[in-house]
């Protein structure tokens, strides 16, 4: 390799101090420092002048404590040698005290002609005011896009005299939002795609699948090996088959659809490539393999120092976790280096191009590393299947395009107020290997029909993308509506849960905030166990050095984790298990390393965020959108609102259970319950019943009776664990999804975790799996059993109270759906971007009912005379906020007023009143949850007549007096005011004094009805009339144009013919 290949990594610990360079030649042709015009074209061409030369920082001087690597063999480079090992160093100190963290103020300039591009930005220190230049060339000239406030850390190159940093090509690196921590196979997963590592960031990838399942069998059993040096093949696969028979990987194999024999073949054949591997490669002497460079020709393993390490780099905005770090013995030098693992075959071409990304990964592993271990100089990666290893030493121009690959996937995930992320063309992708296949392939569409670049412009990617998506115009509506939603209840969470804060914010800081218990000791050696859900892992305890005025009451058991040292972040993921006095246990993933235990360090735990509920809700919309019949079946429902003849009745008696079941298999049977069916799929059954549990109890007993197979989803675990304890007595064969609650200890032996226990294999397990109904929370509708079972129903029990993303994975592994739920509930977790969109369902129930009641309008509108009065019957039932007061103003039209022997009538208000009644209880009121007032007496009889005729008795009306006393609610109100008068009528001559004798002039009885409605009040009369009433004046004057609709002569007529042909069908 030559000298200038690698680029000493600076420490993020120290920044040592640089001797002045020579002062600059005053016939250079690049000088830094620029004017606001920015760096001249001369610069750009020539580049950087002998005076201003790239200064390399160095962090391991030769006679440097820290240098990783030792001269002598016996010193090991381990984190217990390194001089870091003290209480005095702190993480911040470390990461962002010890680094050169600048924030970016403004960009100075772009300067491009045909060789080259020099970007420069003003910058200022994040803890100061120290005023600096940044000047990118090279690759590094890429980053023209950051705005004012992005953070960025400098590494590896130091300012020159002029205060100005230089990155280019073999010099430095620029680490954009540095406090934004990479996973580093999402950066090497661009080498594949792009645009599917920066939306993978957002949505999991296709699910589990049978190379996944023996790459993680591969990967443990190695590891297990290594940890205690086992290399004989029959104990080997023994403990293979222990790997394969742990609940968690025996209900993997199960999804996959793996058999018992296949699972056997798989132990066998990994115990011989792990016998293999141990016996030729770890145990012995020497390790010839294939390596870059030809001047190494071997070395041998001396001593694992850890598997499985959680590294988190805020230097360089990276995390990953490493297979094994061992210590080899390579020309006469002990080396630590970073061993992976992979399971595909490298011998195949197909594999060329993804073997590129491995090496980037251990290639990154190494610079992370240089914190812990010092400066790693090689990567190792063995390839089990076909015992290949190679050694890649990291190259300086690698690990600069690696980091610049890392920052275009900040750009591409960082999002603003919830929209889609940024996404770079397509170049250079072909469809049919990458795209046709990949699950992320209609957001990649969806994107670029956004940007409408024209057709001869696009690019071949592009244009097979748009030839070949089935989605239409609405769909494509409907999936970027929902990926905005998703986008911003992600960020929510995101900034209520920041990372970041476990290295910029001081542990004492952190824990008086009551996340974090700081300035522990380790107590004792880690003990293997395995925790209540079978997976094992190892108890380490920790003991408090100083009393806290948080003490320990700031963390609770079953808290998830992140445990860090004074000079490392998060090296390892745990869950509390106990705490007491001053003492917290840990169930951590894998034991600490003999450094922790035997160095001078201070501890601190976190609690942090885990993923969250609303993540999966990404993989259920790409269900939905997937291209396959069943989604376009469900598309067609949800989406599309396809008509379907909905069989409705009137009113909820109560007393027809028993045929609930058969209206439910059969739609040709007629039911007294609000409740509607399409026959191809979702009955919608409202929940403010008092008989709710009795409906649901009897219709599940009723399928399984009929050998229908159920899944029941519940949003929470009580619920569903009332729901299947009232199961129990009647039926025994179910299956809970997950464990039991404490308090509902008679469902143990129903649920997955204790039924997979008693499973010996795959034939048992799916046996075991196989009952008639399966209960779940919508957190788990990705257990392994929905990968293989589908269901004859589903019943979504309060579908009011669940997103509808959420629902959808459900709806994918169904024939028919029974939804139970109160549209007029807020549903818990209410996305803010909701409120801000009022057009948007915020709950599956809603959407559902917005679903029926457009295939509703369908026969309900049929039965209208005229367009016109059509599209008011609209405008008066629609659910939006701005239209739940609706003012229907009849002075146009023939509905005047006639007086009795006692009060006043208006028989048209009452016919206009009846079309309406009719409209809200056939498009699913329930009758008694509506109410009409009228303020005379006259006017009260005649509607009660006219419902008594129509059957609708449970409907209540009452003066405006009688109405407010007895302090009922119902979701709609129909005021009909019955003045109305001829505008030459003495009326309007009379003085006010005269007018105020009049109910109509009572405001305060007005008032009070119109809050008694919980969804719509609407209102009839003459408005020319009723303005001459002060109450009435100041209402016309706050109603909007919108809420206000003048009644035509053709839909008076039209409402007319509809009232008549109704009540002709009621009698």
């Amino acid at each position: 390799m030559k000298k200038c290949d690698k680029l000493p990594i600076p420490s993020p610990g120290k920044r040592p101090r640089v001797k002045t360079p020579p002062k600059s030649n005053p016939k250079s042709k690049f000088n830094c420092n620029t004017s606001n015009k920015g760096v001249t074209s001369n610069a750009i061409t020539q580049g950087a002048s002998h005076g201003s030369k790239r200064i390399k920082m160095g962090l391991y001087a030769k006679n440097d404590p820290l240098r990783g690597s030792t001269s002598s063999p016996d010193m090991l480079p381990t984190l217990h040698a390194r001089t870091l090992n003290n209480e005095q160093q702190t993480v911040k100190g470390l990461y962002v005290d010890g680094q050169q963290r600048y924030v970016v103020e403004r960009r100075i300039s772009k300067i491009q002609n045909k060789s080259a591009v020099v970007v420069t930005y003003q910058i200022k220190a994040e803890a100061s005011d120290e005023q600096r230049k940044l000047v990118l060339k090279d690759m590094w000239a890429e980053i023209d896009w950051m705005s004012p406030g992005t953070l960025v850390n400098i590494v590896g190159v130091s300012a020159d005299e002029n205060q100005c940093f230089i990155v280019e090509r073999m010099n430095g690196y620029l680490i954009v939002e540095p406090d934004r921590l990479m996973s580093v196979t999402s950066v090497v997963t661009q080498m594949y795609c792009e645009r599917k590592a920066a939306l993978s960031h957002f949505i999991s990838g296709g699910g589990d699948n049978a190379i996944m399942y023996r790459g993680v069998v591969a990967h443990e059993l190695i590891c297990k090996a290594m940890t205690d040096k086992l290399d004989s093949i029959p104990v080997l696969k023994k403990e293979a088959k222990n790997i394969c028979r742990r609940p968690q990987m025996l209900e993997r194999a199960y999804g996959i659809g793996m058999t018992d024999e296949e699972l056997e073949k798989l132990q066998t054949l990994a115990a011989e490539w792990v016998s293999r591997f141990m016996t030729m490669r770890f145990f012995g002497n020497a390790t010839t393999f294939r390596s870059q460079d030809p001047k190494h020709q071997n070395f041998h393993f001396d001593e694992l120092l850890g598997v499985e390490d959680n590294i988190w780099s805020p230097t360089y905005g990276l995390k990953g976790k490493i297979d094994a770090t061992v210590l080899i013995k390579k020309d006469g030098k002990m080396k630590t280096v970073p061993l992976e693992f992979k399971t595909e075959i490298t011998k195949s071409q197909e594999r060329q191009a993804i073997k590129a990304d491995h090496v980037g990964q251990v290639s990154l592993y190494t610079l992370m590393m240089g914190v812990k271990y010092g400066e790693i100089e090689d990567a190792m990666l063995y390839y089990i299947s076909d015992d290949s290893l190679s050694l890649h030493p990291p190259r300086t121009l690698e690990l600069q395009q690696l980091i610049m690959k890392r920052n275009k996937l900040i750009r591409s995930i960082g999002l603003s107020d919830g929209d889609l992320p940024y996404l770079p063309r397509p170049g250079g992708i072909d469809y049919e290997f990458k795209c046709k296949t990949c699950e992320v392939r209609n957001i990649c569409t969806l994107q670029i029909r956004k940007k409408n670049i024209p057709e001869n412009e696009q690019l071949r990617t592009e244009k097979d993308l748009l030839a070949n998506c089935k989605l239409s115009d609405e769909e494509f509506q409907f999936l970027e509506q929902w990926l905005k939603v998703i986008n911003a209840k992600t960020e929510e969470v995101e900034k209520r849960y920041n990372d970041k804060n476990l290295w910029t914010v001081a542990p004492e800081v952190r824990e008086a905030a009551g996340t974090c218990v700081a300035n522990l000791k380790i107590v004792g050696d880690s003990v293997a166990w395995v925790d209540s859900s079978d997976k094992p892992g190892f108890l380490q305890t920790f003991e408090q050095t100083e009393t806290s005025s948080q003490s320990l009451i700031s963390l609770r058991v079953n808290d998830f984790v992140a445990l860090s040292s004074n000079v490392e972040v998060c090296i390892n993921y745990g869950v509390i298990v106990a705490i007491r006095d001053n003492e917290i246990t840990l169930s951590l993933d894998q034991a600490l390393h003999r450094e922790y235990k035997t160095g001078n360090f201070t501890y601190a735990i976190d609690k942090i965020n885990t993923t969250s509920p609303i993540a999966s809700q990404y993989s259920y919309l790409m269900k939905l959108m997937e291209d396959s019949p069943e989604a376009e079946r469900l598309r067609q429902y949800i989406i599309m609102k396809k008509e379907e003849d909905l069989y409705l009745t009137g009113g909820a008696t109560g007393s027809s259970y028993q045929t609930l079941l058969e209206y439910v298999l059969s739609p040709s049977l007629y039911f007294n319950m609000t409740m509607n069916y399409t026959s191809d799929g979702f009955v919608i059954v409202h929940t403010d019943y008092p008989d709710k549990p009795k409906i649901y109890m009897k219709m599940l007993r009723g399928m399984i009776e009929n050998q229908k197979s159920v899944l029941i989803i519940a949003r929470s675990v009580n619920e569903l664990d009332r729901i299947l304890t009232g199961l129990e007595s009647h039926n025994k064969e179910f299956l809970k999804i997950g464990s039991s609650s404490p308090d509902d200890g008679c469902l143990q032996p129903y649920t997955t975790k204790e039924m997979s226990k008693a499973a010996v294999g795959i034939a048992s397990l799916t046996e075991l799996y196989n009952k008639p109904v399966v209960g779940t929370t919508l957190l788990s509708l990705k257990h392994p059993i929905f990968q293989v079972r589908r269901f004859d129903f589903c019943i979504i029990d309060e579908a009011s109270q669940a997103l509808p993303t959420a629902v959808f994975g459900a709806l994918a592994v169904c024939d028919k759906f029974v939804l139970f739920g109160n549209p007029n509930q807020v549903p818990n977790g209410r996305l803010s971007s909701m409120e801000m969109n009022p057009n948007i369902c915020d709950n599956f129930f809603s959407l559902m009912e917005s679903f029926r009641c457009t295939i509703k309008w369908n026969s309900l509108l049929k039965q209208v005379e005229g367009t016109a009065a059509r599209n008011l019957l609209c405008h008066v039932v629609s659910k939006k906020f701005e239209k739940a007061a609706v003012f229907v103003d009849t002075s146009d039209v023939p509905a005047l007023e006639s007086r009795g022997e006692e009060s006043i009538c208006n028989e048209a208000e009452v016919l206009l009143t009846m079309s309406f009644v009719h409209l809200f209880i056939r498009s699913g009121l329930c009758p008694s949850k509506l109410g009409i007032v009228a303020p005379y007496k006259g006017q009260v009889d005649l509607l009660r007549k006219a419902l008594e005729s129509l059957y609708f008795g449970e409907v209540e009306v009452n003066t405006t007096d009688q109405y407010c006393s007895n302090f009922r609610e119902n979701h709609v109100v129909i005021c009909t005011f019955t003045k109305s008068l001829q505008k030459d009528s003495p009326f309007f001559r009379s003085t006010v004094e005269e007018k105020k004798d009049g109910v109509l002039e009572r405001l305060r009885r007005f008032i009070q009805f119109v809050p008694r409605s919980k969804n719509k009040v609407l209102l009839l009369g003459n408005r020319h009339t009723l303005k001459e009433y002060s109450p009435f004046k100041k209402l016309f004057e706050v109603m909007s144009e919108v809420q206000i609709r003048k009644l035509t002569k053709e839909e008076y007529e039209g409402l007319n013919l509809y009232a008549n042909r109704m009540k002709e069908v009621e009698s």
